[in-house]
């Protein structure tokens, strides 16, 4: 007997069986016999269905992304309508996004570690704008060099002026001279933003006593969107 006539002969048997059942029994029947090419049938529906919900959720741009370490917002939603009018953008194809419940100073030394990981895959993936943390977790980062040297970044007038106001925030950098021989140099890395009505309008709790600093992500390709909103938390 050929596979062709075996096949057709087994489906002839299988279906002479079902035809023998009981209503209940062809129930049960078809429930066994399908039950996996079901699921597997509803799972690829399911992650289908994922899969466009995740793309229509992430097809946006992203205007800003404000990364805050060691501190939380009260509420973003205010903040956010106020930047997107800042910025004149609609919320949806453009946004501001909040990279915020990052913590390096836990108790837990995993949590810690967990989220330097988190912040060295973000600032590699170009993810981070606005850096607003602590002068731990900036003076980390900057010996990364991962902000900004404000001293060029910023034009020369909002520079000097931060600069008599005490706001700069200086992170040492070994250099050598023209002997090879090692010094110290200052790099100003941050704004001290404690005292801005920028900061005190958006809602950013940090810890008690604790300088808020602001920096310019080195990996960010909205540099002037950053520019944007040091002047508007400075105002």
């Amino acid at each position: 007997m050929s596979d062709e006539n075996r096949l057709f002969h087994k489906m002839k048997l299988e279906k002479e069986k079902i035809r023998q059942l009981s209503f209940k029994e062809k129930i049960g029947y078809f429930s066994d016999y399908y039950k996996w090419p079901f699921i597997v049938a509803l799972i690829v529906i399911v992650s289908v269905i994922l899969l466009i919900k995740a793309y229509v959720q992430n097809n946006f741009n992203t205007t800003l992304n404000i990364t805050l370490v060691n501190g939380s917002i009260i509420s973003t939603a205010d903040w956010q309508a106020e930047l997107e009018r800042l910025y004149g953008i609609d919320g949806e194809k453009n946004r501001i996004v909040f990279n915020k419940g990052n913590f390096t100073e836990s108790e837990d030394a995993e949590v810690n570690m967990s989220t330097y990981n988190k912040l060295f895959s973000n600032f590699y993936a170009k993810e981070v704008d606005v850096y607003i943390g602590t002068k731990t977790d900036v003076t980390y980062f900057a010996g990364q060099k991962y902000f900004e040297d404000l001293s060029t970044f910023l034009d020369k007038e909002m520079y000097d002026e931060l600069l008599s106001r005490d706001m700069i925030f200086f992170v040492q950098k070994t250099e050598y001279d023209n002997e090879e021989k090692p010094y110290l140099k200052d790099i100003p890395v941050g704004i001290i933003i404690n005292d801005t009505a920028g900061y005190k309008n958006s809602g950013v709790v940090m810890g008690k006593d604790t300088d808020a600093i602001m920096c310019a992500a080195s990996t960010s390709t909205n540099k002037e969107n950053i520019k944007t909103f040091i002047k508007y938390m400075l105002e």
